[in-house]
């Protein structure tokens, strides 16, 4: 619980950090609550490479 609740707020706080810099773009949020040990077990950072392809 105290680990996704710390996953919110740095959400929270560096969703809004980016989006008060007039030069940068915030694009969307790609977060996982799995360990970064397994590429295959996490879909936020699937969806970022996709994403990334597209571009």
């Amino acid at each position: 619980m105290e680990q996704q609740q710390s996953l919110e707020k740095q959400i929270e706080y560096f969703t809004q950090y980016i989006k008060r810099n007039p030069f940068w773009r915030f694009v969307a949020v790609y977060a996982d609550n799995a360990s970064g040990l397994h590429v295959k077990n996490r879909p936020g950072y699937q969806k970022m490479l996709r994403d990334c392809r597209k571009v």
